[in-house]
């Protein structure tokens, strides 16, 4: 995958200063999805992409947003390969997203 960087302003200084570990966090539940996915742990990827598509949009990240939508979607389905997929495409984004 191509490097890219991804720029989110925020001008609010407290959702600012809250940036940094939500994101960590979200690195976090990444991470746990592809757990879940070599479990079949639809269910577990269903919730955890449902907690990205509500909180994301709440920091001002309307793609962390738009990955919980489909990831969740995808679950339901058990697409595993879009899972697979959508999971590493938002480890990417997240790695290589700058707050400004």
């Amino acid at each position: 995958m191509e490097k890219r960087q991804y720029k989110v302003v925020v001008r609010d200084p407290y959702a600012r200063k809250l940036l940094p570990d939500y994101i960590a966090r979200k690195k976090v539940q990444t991470a746990d999805i592809l757990e879940a996915l070599e479990a079949n742990d639809y269910e577990s990827i269903e919730g955890v992409a449902h907690r990205l598509y509500g909180s994301g949009a709440a920091y001002g990240l309307d793609t962390v947003s738009a990955f919980g939508d489909k990831l969740e979607q995808a679950a339901k389905r058990k697409d595993a390969p879009l899972i697979a997929k959508l999971a590493k495409d938002l480890a990417h984004y997240l790695e290589n997203l700058t707050i400004a």
